[in-house]
């Protein structure tokens, strides 16, 4: 936390924490100024109990430097075990960090990331198998330009002359879809 000299702190990182969290044995520690919610906040804990102080009252504001991006991030002061803070959906949300479960990294993508040139291929059979060689032709650009002949089986649809078109969807949808 860099608003206040400290060493590490351990956070947990919990997606099923709707905001961001920071014990108040910390808050103390470091002296760390709060400011009163306007809204006082009801928690409710992972065995669906309320929080043992009742409402939430108070928040911090910290700038949280992590893998060398700072981060300015509301938490809520809140007894939360022996955990020192937890950074929930609030934090997750907001910085959309990569987490790598098996090595137990996090990092950050860069805002703007520069894409790599690459030269075209000029052979475009180079990385298709010999066995599909013979089709090549048929997925080329000049098989595109041209409709297919005209079949035995080509199927007309005839309209009506002045027919009026019945107003609607064309097939049902959803209210979500609509």
């Amino acid at each position: 936390m860099q608003n206040h000299p400290t060493e590490p702190l351990k956070t947990l990182i919990d997606s099923g924490a709707t905001s961001n969290f920071i014990s108040p044995a910390i808050v103390k520690k470091y002296k760390i100024p709060k400011t009163l919610l306007g809204n006082p906040q009801v928690v409710r804990m992972l065995d669906g109990t309320i929080s043992q102080t009742g409402c939430i009252w108070h928040q911090v504001q910290l700038t949280v430097l992590a893998n060398g991006h700072p981060h300015s991030i509301p938490f809520l002061v809140c007894p939360i075990g022996n955990t020192p803070a937890i950074l929930g959906m609030t934090w997750l949300t907001q910085e959309s960090p990569l987490i790598d479960w098996s090595s137990g990294t996090v990092t950050f993508p860069d805002l703007a990331q520069i894409a790599s040139k690459e030269e075209a291929n000029l052979d475009p059979l180079a990385d298709l198998p010999p066995q599909y060689h013979e089709f090549a032709r048929v997925f080329g650009e000049e098989e595109f330009k041209v409709l297919p002949p005209h079949r035995e089986y080509d199927i007309a649809i005839n309209l009506l002359p002045d027919a009026k078109l019945t107003p609607g969807p064309i097939y049902w949808m959803t209210d979500a879809e609509s």
